[in-house]
C-alpha cells in the first residue's frame, strides 16, 4: 500500500516475495479518492510480451544472452518472461524456442 499524501510518480519498491506474483500478473493498483473511498480506478499490473519469440531479455535480439537469462531462472516459474513456451516452467523447451528464433527480431 502507498501512504496517503503527496502524489505518487515513477516507481515503487517491493519485497523479494512479491516479485513472482507481480510477474505472474496477480497484482493490481487501486486508487482511492475522497469521492470514491472504496476505489475510483483499478487496474491489473501486466507486462507486455517479449517483442519476438525467444527474446527472454527483451533487447530485440535472440542470442546467447537469452540462453543465459533462461538458465538463470531454471525451474518452475509461472508467468515469468523466461518461460517462453508458457508451460509455467523454465526448461530445455524454452532454449529450443530461443534456438528456433535466433537473430534480430
Amino acid at each position: 500500500a502507498l501512504a496517503l499524501g503527496e502524489r505518487k510518480l515513477g516507481q515503487w519498491s517491493y519485497g523479494p516475495d512479491d516479485e513472482e506474483p507481480i510477474l505472474a500478473g496477480l497484482t493490481y493498483v487501486n486508487i482511492h479518492s475522497t469521492a470514491y473511498p472504496g476505489g475510483e480506478i483499478r487496474g491489473q499490473v501486466e507486462f507486455p510480451p517479449a517483442p519476438c519469440p525467444g527474446d527472454a531479455n527483451c533487447d530485440g535480439v535472440v542470442d546467447f544472452a537469452d540462453i543465459l537469462a533462461v538458465l538463470a531462472r531454471w525451474g518452475p516459474c509461472a508467468g515469468c518472461p523466461e518461460d517462453l513456451d508458457g508451460d509455467d516452467e523454465v526448461a530445455f523447451s524454452d532454449i529450443l524456442v530461443i534456438l528456433a528464433n535466433w537473430g534480430p527480431c
